[in-house]
């Protein structure tokens, strides 16, 4: 909603004083909430290499329309790979990733996860388990995968410590605008929890 709209609304009060207070508020709550950017790692599939994999290439393809969707949003979104990438051109060699990944977790607002191959897996094994990154991260997984070690055992700790799960159905999730919708109220309430309580930036 743009300022411009706030002009225009209708209140019920009629005094223009309160009025003035309550179109305040609201363009507040607008500007230093609502527009704040955040830093956002989307960690999941890489490109496959195998086009007629259609599960990889849908998931990866979910990865990068997130992207361009929070970056629309104007917010400040990366790949990590993307971020070794540019790494590797200024140091000469490529950092070690499980260190590299640690440094932007501590300095990012959000990690967004679609916990989809084994990368993604021995992401959320680094850091899932630590309060101070768990709380950042929101991780998606498929609904079809709910035994084994990983959902079990470490799923449990990561909500403990404040981490956000939450299921996707394959096909119709990826597919649809299901994800972008749920990521859209995420996003939401770390602003709102910024705004009341910035948290430690590493």
């Amino acid at each position: 909603m743009s300022n411009n709209n706030f002009k225009n609304i209708e209140l019920s009060i009629q005094d223009p004083d309160e009025n003035k207070f309550i179109v305040e508020c609201i363009e507040t709550f607008e500007n230093e909430v609502l527009k704040k950017p955040l830093i956002i790692l989307i960690w999941g599939p890489a490109k496959p290499s195998d086009s007629s994999d259609e599960y990889k290439v849908n998931l990866y393809n979910k990865r990068v329309a997130v992207k361009e969707y929070l970056k629309n949003l104007k917010h400040d979104v990366f790949f990590s790979e993307e971020i070794g990438e540019e790494a590797e051109k200024k140091l000469g060699y490529r950092p070690n990733p499980k260190i590299f990944e640690k440094i932007q977790i501590e300095r990012a607002d959000l990690a967004i996860m679609l916990r989809v191959s084994h990368g993604t897996i021995g992401e959320f094994h680094d850091f899932g388990n630590n309060p101070d990154y768990a709380r950042k991260m929101y991780v998606f997984f498929d609904n079809r995968y709910k035994e084994g070690y990983t959902h079990l055992g470490a799923d449990e700790i990561f909500v403990t410590h404040g981490g956000k799960l939450e299921e996707f159905s394959y096909p119709k999730d990826i597919t649809e605008c299901n994800l972008q919708d749920k990521i859209s109220n995420h996003i939401r309430k770390v602003q709102e929890a910024i705004y009341i309580s910035p948290y430690k930036k590493y």
